[in-house]
């Protein structure tokens, strides 16, 4: 595991859309001889200038030190960012939704962030004889089984890796960009189909054709216990796909 840092204009435009989308984040702070983390989200900032995030609580003061440092972290999809701050200070202001004066805590403007590199996923080309099927449904806030109704999409595999998968529609069945669907994997049997939840991440013209592909990206399943097992499973079958290339490669040079 490691991190790398991201530009400074890219640091500053996935702070503005952590802002503008009320993301939560996790705060990481010394609690006698340990560590803990605390739960507080975005709620506004000058770009450049300063965060203004919710308060959080701590077992052992009411609010934080002026120009204490603060280690912080959040998601955008996969990704998992880091940064740490200071609080500048610490101020009262309404609730969006509501009457209510809430405490906010004001830290200063990241130098950049770094993004946490966790493993390389591996791309691999389903072959032509697998057809297998992937159904779209808008997406749901808890995977428990397929939908019912009819999915909105049913396209074709083309290639998948443990990050994201890339399927082929129809033209007159096309998705959004960057809006999150669920996704049903086929995979050959005995395998069960896998369900995900994943984020259209590009689209383009097939060729040729009037057919389109579709790269999704799969979103938070290193987040639970099922998504783990999920991540194995996507992991075990890219693997499988790379060896059958490999063995038919190496066919193909003996010969």
């Amino acid at each position: 595991m490691y991190a790398i840092n991201l530009p400074w204009e890219q640091s500053n435009d996935v702070l503005q859309w952590a802002i503008d989308n009320r993301v939560h984040l996790r705060i990481t702070v010394r609690f006698g001889r340990d560590w803990i983390e605390v739960p507080s989200q975005f709620i506004g900032g000058k770009p450049l200038k300063e965060l203004v995030i919710q308060q959080f609580y701590c077992p052992w003061t009411e609010k934080m030190l002026i120009g204490q440092l603060l280690p912080c972290s959040f998601r955008k999809g996969n990704s998992k960012l880091l940064f740490v701050s200071a609080v500048v200070d610490m101020r009262e202001r309404q609730n969006d939704n509501s009457e209510e004066v809430e405490k906010v805590y004001v830290l200063s403007w990241p130098e950049g962030l770094q993004q946490m590199q966790r493993r390389l996923f591996y791309r691999a080309s389903i072959p032509e004889d697998m057809d297998l099927k992937v159904r779209v449904w808008e997406s749901v806030p808890v995977i428990d089984k397929a939908p019912e109704e009819e999915p909105i999409v049913t396209g074709k595999l083309t290639n998948i890796s443990v990050g994201g998968a890339e399927m082929e529609v129809d033209s007159s069945q096309q998705l959004m960009l960057n809006h999150s669907y669920l996704l049903q994997l086929e995979l050959p049997a005995p395998e069960s189909p896998l369900l995900v939840i994943a984020q259209t991440r590009r689209i383009e013209a097939v060729p040729g054709t009037s057919a389109f592909r579709f790269g999704m990206q799969f979103l938070s399943l290193d987040n639970t216990q099922a998504g783990q097992g999920t991540m194995v499973k996507l992991a075990r079958f890219a693997n499988y796909i790379r060896s059958l290339q490999y063995r038919e490669k190496n066919i193909i040079n003996q010969q």
